[in-house]
């Protein structure tokens, strides 16, 4: 109903640009706390094309649009995008805006990051949220944060990501991120699955379909289902045989995903060979000075 009522006073008066851009947020705003996320789609495209109006010493406006735009791609599930706009605003630099808001949105960059379709562009984002030192820092030892950080760590390093793993994230997750999908699978049970078949893709050359099933923990025809889509869609490398009942991967090299995780582990060696290298400078200096 306020929503609606703002929608009213758009339409009723006249309003410079930068009056627009700060209505329009508000109004989309008001629609996502009434979790129309549609209407507020609507709104924030609209104020979308008044912010080049709005002057830069109106930070907050420029904070509110940025959050509100972040806010709707994820309640619209389009995760990765909104990801991507998440982690750019926990970067963001000024005295006004806490270290612990920006903890929060970093952690929101990595739910909707894990949430995503699995593929090449949500490696990407994985691969950036993983090197990003506040995450071993300063959210695996918290504990509202640390199953974020304990799964990112999983499926950066490609290990399989077990139903205990998700259920500690998904007391973290709001009601759209846990919603039902077509295929009677939750949001987060896709992602998991979809991570999974990336990961084996990675371990095993073949699998049979009851392999496939006791590996990933849930039905065979399930397990099939979500492969077949991820083949149609190119993002996962490999063939399904009805015949003789396999899962064929291709070889992983291919993979791009095999790739960037590939990539997140020679980082992960690169780091503590110099911590090493550190330790053993530290002991060369010390060492003349107790003897």
């Amino acid at each position: 109903e306020a929503a609606r009522t703002l929608t009213n006073l758009a339409c009723e008066y006249r309003y410079s640009a930068e009056e627009k851009a700060e209505l329009y947020v508000k109004i989309a705003e008001t629609f996502l706390e009434e979790d129309e996320s549609i209407d507020a789609e609507a709104y924030v495209s609209k104020a979308s094309g008044l912010m080049h109006a709005v002057p830069n010493e109106h930070w907050s406006l420029h904070l509110r649009y940025r959050v509100t735009l972040a806010r709707t791609l994820d309640a619209r599930r389009k995760f990765l995008e909104a990801a991507i706009s998440y982690y750019e605003l926990s970067q963001a630099r000024h005295e006004k805006i806490s270290s612990e808001n920006l903890l929060a949105l970093l952690s929101k960059a990595i739910t909707c990051a894990l949430l995503g379709p699995a593929g090449p562009q949500r490696a990407r984002i994985l691969a950036t949220l993983y090197k990003d030192e506040r995450v071993s820092a300063l959210m695996a030892p918290l504990p509202e944060y640390a199953p974020h950080a304990t799964v990112l760590s999983k499926m950066c390093t490609g290990q399989l990501v077990y139903k205990r793993d998700i259920a500690a994230l998904e007391e973290t997750l709001l009601p759209h991120h846990k919603a039902i999908l077509a295929d009677g699978l939750t949001i987060p049970e896709r992602a998991t699955i979809q991570h999974n078949l990336v990961a084996l893709s990675h371990i095993y050359a073949n699998l049979t379909f009851e392999q496939l099933a006791m590996l990933l923990d849930i039905e065979s025809d399930r397990a099939l289902q979500v492969a077949a889509r991820m083949i149609s869609d190119n993002r996962l490398s490999a063939s399904i045989d009805q015949v003789d009942g396999l899962l064929i991967f291709q070889f992983a090299s291919s993979n791009a995903e095999a790739q960037l995780q590939h990539s997140s582990l020679q980082a992960f060696d690169d780091h503590i060979s110099n911590l090493c290298t550190q330790v053993n400078t530290c002991y060369d200096k010390i060492e003349p000075l107790l003897s």
